[in-house]
């Protein structure tokens, strides 16, 4: 929460938002913790306590927060974008950068 409070986002209410669809992607136990927070937001320094990413690395991160979107979209790459807080071709491109068939992925 402190993260959230002190960061400062041009895009306000919007912003905010899809930071915190993102992170209810990503956090498949109900508990949003930094480590959830997309990308944009590891600018913000954070305590010494704090992971600022899953084990993996930023890409681990963003296929992991990819495919969950995707499945909560029910396969549906525009919903999956406004998710994540991307453009629908973003979502296009990590899906050919990460070999993702999603329906392969919606039917699995």
């Amino acid at each position: 929460m402190k993260i959230l409070l002190t960061h400062h986002r041009p895009g306000n209410v919007r912003e905010l938002k899809s930071i915190l669809e993102y992170a209810f992607v990503m956090a498949e136990d109900g508990l949003i913790t930094p480590a959830h927070l997309p990308p944009k937001q590891g600018a913000v320094k954070l305590p010494l306590d704090m992971p600022a990413t899953t084990p993996g690395g930023p890409e681990a991160d963003e296929k992991t927060a990819l495919i969950a979107a995707l499945r909560q979209a029910g396969g549906n790459q525009s919903r999956a974008a406004a998710l994540l807080g991307v453009s629908r071709v973003t979502v296009w491109h990590r899906m050919k950068k990460y070999g993702i068939d999603v329906y392969k992925l919606v039917t699995a």
